[in-house]
């Protein structure tokens, strides 16, 4: 499964996201694949939320649960550029 996701995220940074950005946003064909795009990013957060997310946190405690949280928090602050 993460393997999978691992993937997915490979798949949008590398193809989905890149095509979308080379293609022109009054065509038709960049609506068709701006929806794929949805579909695509709804699919893998439902996949996270309902099947990941519920064995990780049977599988570790709430206080590694929390920290990995925290350190979650403080790298997506970095790559906003936001101060920690």
């Amino acid at each position: 499964m993460v393997a999978e996701g691992i993937e997915e995220h490979r798949a949008a940074d590398r193809k989905v996201i890149p095509d979308l950005h080379r293609t022109d946003s009054s065509t038709i064909a960049y609506s068709g694949q701006l929806k794929v795009l949805k579909d695509y990013l709804f699919h893998h957060l439902e996949e996270e939320e309902e099947e990941m997310f519920p064995k990780v946190r049977e599988l570790i405690g709430r206080k590694e649960l929390q920290e990995l949280c925290e350190g979650m928090l403080v790298r997506k602050k970095e790559l906003l550029g936001e101060p920690a």
